[in-house]
């Protein structure tokens, strides 16, 4: 391909300078969705090269070329107009459309300014400016529009899967989105999985719901949760659960990987996506499935995400223990105080919109500690007390809240 990509484009060089532009747009009509490999690994569409080199062949002459906007990701409320300026290279013209005009509709002002309007619903639509070349139509532009309810500013799903990335996830976690499941609440951005760690796909983007003292898990040696997966006849179920354990604790399926112990039956508990209490929580056509509660990994993934940190060794540290009992050590800066039992006082903020945790609320994580064979890690805030330790029992049981998460797919 590349053999023939490199005669094409010597062949082009030639023509355009002696012939011009027209030649360039026959070409170009049928180059337009054909691409190779760079030996940098990444892809380019023929058309994309061609333009390229009409660029530097036409020594400045612009009939063709690259329209660029000034915003190409535009958050509005209802019924608010918003007008963007376009950079135009010469004599092109341009046309306008848009994906959902039911959401936002768009006006051509001049050949260098269009309107978009909001129109009465929240949701998303991408804005197109196309341009024709002979008989083809080409998008040269994607304008990402985001329609926001005014009460509340939530981010339609599909607009929040649309824009966010890798390099604006920390700008987006805690914003809170237009989800709304059977089970209700007020649901925000909580992590973007830009490498595929749990397996839902690379930059799957997840949300959770926010901090609810109701929706409650009681854990203790007599609860369903400490046999859940050791009870279970069905063999299919029990595969299930095991691999969602795995699934979302992946350093305990490197280091251990079966259940056994109590702490590990809770934490399979809260992982398991067909777990009866999480088809509440799954917005039909919106959600692909629920879990209860995050494990430690995706907790402090995020959390170290929203730092601008990529591992393990940020502000929330994580580790797979087993010098007594086997399960997560927790720390911070990757040092392990108290046995890695429990991270050093006031280790985490609360966040955005309280994402992380709220004041006097305490939280279960889906992942067993290292502190005992029957103790789960949670968060823990007693108004003197901020981290993430093993739960302490004051009691034959304790009854903290579930923080539901929810894959948005990718």
């Amino acid at each position: 391909m590349k053999k023939n990509l490199t005669k094409i484009l010597l062949m082009i060089a030639v023509i355009t300078a002696i012939i011009g532009a027209k030649v360039y747009a026959d070409y170009i009509m049928n180059a337009s969705e054909v691409e190779y490999t760079k030996s940098d690994s990444t892809k380019v569409s023929v058309k994309a090269a061609l333009d390229d080199l009409y660029t530097k062949a036409s020594s400045g002459v612009s009939q063709i070329g690259s329209i660029e906007c000034s915003q190409t990701v535009v958050e509005l409320t209802y019924t608010k107009n918003q007008s963007i300026t376009i950079t135009n290279p010469g004599n092109v013209d341009i046309e306008v459309e848009s994906s959902d005009a039911s959401v936002a509709t768009v006006t051509k002002n001049s050949n260098t300014e269009i309107t978009i309007n909001a129109l009465s619903k929240t949701g998303y639509a991408k804005i197109n400016i196309n341009v024709s070349i002979g008989s083809k139509t080409i998008t040269w532009e994607e304008i990402k529009v985001g329609v926001l309810s005014s009460s509340d500013g939530a981010l339609p799903v599909e607009y929040a899967k649309a824009v966010i990335n890798e390099s604006n996830i920390a700008s987006y976690i805690g914003r809170k989105v237009d989800y709304n499941p059977i089970a209700g609440g007020i649901w925000n951005i909580f992590y973007l999985d830009t490498a595929n760690k749990y397996g839902d796909g690379t930059n799957t983007l997840y949300i959770k719901r926010n901090y609810n003292s109701s929706t409650t898990l009681q854990i203790s040696s007599s609860s369903t949760s400490a046999t859940y997966y050791t009870n279970e006849s069905n063999s299919t179920t029990k595969a299930e659960i095991l691999a969602d354990m795995i699934k979302f604790n992946p350093e305990w399926g490197r280091n251990d990987g079966a259940i056994g112990n109590l702490n590990e039956n809770h934490s399979a508990y809260m992982c398991h996506r067909n777990n009866s209490l999480c088809a509440q929580y799954v917005q039909s056509g919106v959600g692909e499935y629920a879990v209860l509660s995050p494990s430690v990994e995706m907790y402090m993934d995020s959390y170290n995400q929203w730092g601008g940190y990529t591992s393990t060794t940020g502000p929330q540290s994580y580790k797979w223990q087993s010098s007594s009992v086997s399960g997560y050590a927790v720390g911070v800066n990757g040092t392990y105080s108290n046995s890695g039992y429990a991270q050093s006082a006031n280790s985490l903020s609360d966040g955005p919109n309280y994402i992380y945790c709220m004041t006097g609320g305490n939280i279960w994580l889906a992942s067993p500690s290292c502190g005992g064979s029957s103790l789960v890690l949670q968060v823990h805030d007693d108004n003197t007390y901020y981290g993430i330790r093993k739960s302490v029992r004051t009691g034959s049981s304790n009854t903290y809240a579930l923080y539901p998460i929810v894959s948005l797919g990718n």
